[in-house]
């Protein structure tokens, strides 16, 4: 918005000010806040029964083993495995397929390596081969990776649906963001906030990348396992959540809501605030089925100072407010945002309840 844009919403705004009154007065102004933050994230309408938050990464699954702090990829059949075997002055090297019992055949002998790291494998095959030979030295490594794999389906690389899915060889430890981007990466539909993962055993997953990116929450870096499937959902235009950014903002108007998403992460998106704001005086308005819900947010103390103890969790279709003004009835700001109000659906009442974010020390 421009900033004549902006002068002359303010005006239309100081005018319904000053035509509203009568109206029924603002209840009393509490000061209600958690001393810590963050406070419980709001519910998730999305958030299925049947999903389950991102299980911690675990030390062992089928597609790896940590040792010593390093995830290990475990052979399995079809894998293509090179093996050099030096015994004197003799070098033999070759590729060999797991089969379908796990084992290799190697010079004189079937060794079993299914489930086995390439540090295991290589002390099985020396033990083997030291029934003929004396001393044998053995290197193995992994040629092809073909026995663990991931399907990742949905909206990837290119602006299109991808509906058969492309499969993805798993390693070792890999991660879902690291799988899409081996899968295509995202593009601009991508909804990066809600991916679910199903698990062969009919578990589903739901992960958001967005917040491991923007918040550095490394909960949402799920690790996958043989046979995952990973599903990246479009944002349909018109239906994704949002919350708005009104009055003394630099790009007022409609921000995609992912969940965690709090003021300071939208303001701070948006560029922060004119040079005219009263950024001391910032609200969340929040309509609720019975009231409006005015919070109260001291941007000074939250971005300027940095006491986060005053951050909020935005939820859907929440106004964050800067005005360029002090704010002595709010009812009167409420009035003048109705007819933005009526536009996303949502009930006002003019009989507010006011919680202030921001007037304890």
């Amino acid at each position: 918005m421009t900033r004549i844009a902006r002068l002359l919403l303010l005006a239309l705004f100081c005018g319904s000010l000053a035509a509203c009154g009568g109206m029924q007065p603002v209840t009393r102004t509490t000061a209600v806040n958690e001393m810590t933050f963050p406070q419980a994230l709001p519910p998730d309408p999305a958030m299925e029964v049947s999903e389950t938050p991102p299980p911690p990464v675990p030390l062992l699954n089928n597609t790896y083993r940590t040792v010593e702090g390093r995830a290990l990829y475990r052979i399995g059949h079809d894998d293509v495995l090179e093996i050099m075997v030096s015994r004197g002055t003799q070098q033999d090297r070759f590729a060999v397929p797991v089969q379908e019992d796990g084992t290799v055949f190697v010079l004189l002998t079937d060794v079993q390596v299914d489930s086995l790291t390439i540090p295991e494998a290589k002390q099985a095959v020396v033990h083997a081969l030291s029934r003929y030979f004396n001393t044998p030295r053995v290197e193995v490594r992994v040629k092809e990776f073909n026995s663990k794999k991931v399907t990742v389906m949905g909206s990837l690389g290119g602006d299109q649906l991808r509906g058969s899915g492309a499969a993805v060889s798993l390693k070792g430890k890999m991660t879902v963001g690291e799988a899409i981007g081996v899968a295509g990466g995202f593009n601009a539909k991508s909804n990066m906030s809600k991916i679910r993962v199903n698990r062969p055993d009919g578990t589903t997953y739901l992960i958001n990348i967005y917040k491991q990116i923007q918040e550095g929450d490394m909960s949402q870096a799920f690790v996958l396992d043989d046979g995952d499937t990973i599903l990246v959902s479009e944002h349909v235009k018109g239906m994704e959540d949002r919350i708005y950014l009104l009055g003394e903002v630099k790009t007022p108007g409609p921000v995609p809501l992912f969940r965690g998403l709090t003021v300071m992460q939208a303001v701070a998106g948006v560029g922060g605030w004119s040079d005219n704001a009263r950024f001391d005086q910032a609200a969340v308005i929040r309509a609720q089925p019975d009231k409006t819900e005015i919070l109260l947010v001291d941007l000074r103390r939250l971005m300027i100072d940095g006491d986060k103890k005053i951050d909020q969790y935005l939820r859907a279709n929440d106004v964050v407010f800067i005005p360029r003004i002090a704010i002595a009835d709010w009812n009167s700001v409420i009035n003048q945002l109705m007819p933005t109000f009526a536009l996303i659906n949502q009930p006002i009442q003019t009989l507010l309840t006011i919680r202030a974010l921001g007037t304890l020390r």
